[in-house]
């Protein structure tokens, strides 16, 4: 994924400390814009599948852990 980010002008690289600390530029316009429109992705459809993958496991897991999302709003309630 850093690699298409670098690839449109998204991702800057940082060292501190003998450390590359990444970040993403959005005020770049490289992934939006043209690319919206005509439907094409920065990204390759076997990252966007791996990412769909790895959200569907952590709502999987969500909803598998014994707290409920309703149950701690109802205590997080005044």
């Amino acid at each position: 994924m850093l690699g298409a980010l670098d690839t449109v002008g998204m991702l800057e690289r940082t060292t501190l400390a003998e450390v590359h600390l990444y970040a993403v530029n959005l005020e770049v316009r490289g992934a939006d814009g043209a690319d919206e429109r005509t439907g094409c992705s920065p990204f390759s459809s076997v990252a966007l599948g791996e990412f769909d993958a790895a959200m569907a496991d952590i709502e999987a897991l969500l909803a598998r852990s014994s707290v409920r999302l309703a149950e701690a709003a109802e205590e997080d309630a005044p």
